[in-house]
């Protein structure tokens, strides 16, 4: 990991824990658009799109982030209950 992707999961964070929530979610989409695989970055964007109100954008989030990390009990717990996992 870059230091430039530290801070950006950095930011993330910090902006979903004041409530920037679209200020994450444009984070998270950077962050995406410069590393497909980011599953952190799937996770921040699948938490801002739920405090958005946004849940079958969150719940796609979620599951790409489970896609690249089958086991990763953080995104099954929020979408538990919302899809069916195949």
């Amino acid at each position: 990991m870059t230091p430039e992707e530290a801070l950006s999961e950095i930011l993330q964070a910090c902006k979903l824990k004041l409530g920037d929530l679209k200020g994450a979610l444009f984070d998270a989409e950077f962050a995406l658009h410069e590393e497909d695989n980011n599953v952190k970055a799937f996770f921040r964007q699948g938490q801002a799109h739920m405090a958005l109100h946004d849940i079958d954008a969150a719940v796609e989030s979620f599951k790409n982030a489970l896609v690249l990390e089958p086991n990763d009990v953080s995104s099954y717990d929020h979408i538990r209950g919302k899809i069916k996992i195949v």
